[in-house]
């Protein structure tokens, strides 16, 4: 038994892009609409690149634990390979902010506290030195 190869035509209409996804026609106009699916338009016809869906459809990266992954729907933007994924980066960078915010807050370290008298006292002594006569 022979084998076809499935040939994937340059430029799809809404309907066969919509079947090729497993999305309704609806969802791609949407997506069209938004701009996450670039398009060519002649006249009143939409015609969607075949690299455009492998956008959507493609391979993605995970962006924190680097893995290669499909998504299971396509997205305007999957970002994290699972849900965990998704928790850890987004933990992590809540605690950045939180760190910059208090750092943002946090007052100017203190300086050791010297009285009055005690600075009176050290320019004093200072000048006794000075001023001593050599012997």
């Amino acid at each position: 038994m022979r084998t076809m190869k499935r040939v994937i035509p340059e430029r799809l209409t809404v309907e066969e892009a919509a079947a090729q996804t497993g999305r309704r026609p609806d969802t791609l106009r949407r997506w069209i609409a938004a701009g996450a699916v670039t398009v060519e338009r002649e006249g009143h016809r939409v015609a969607i690149p075949s690299e455009a869906l492998d956008k959507l459809t493609g391979p993605r990266i995970c962006l924190h634990c680097g893995d290669t992954f499909t998504p299971k729907r396509p997205r305007r933007v999957p970002l994290y390979c699972s849900a965990r994924c998704a928790r850890l980066a987004n933990n992590a960078a809540r605690r950045t902010r939180l760190a910059a915010a208090r750092a943002a807050q946090a007052p100017a370290p203190k300086k050791s506290p010297v009285s009055a008298s005690t600075a009176h006292l050290a320019a004093a002594v200072a000048l006794a030195r000075r001023l001593r006569p050599k012997d």
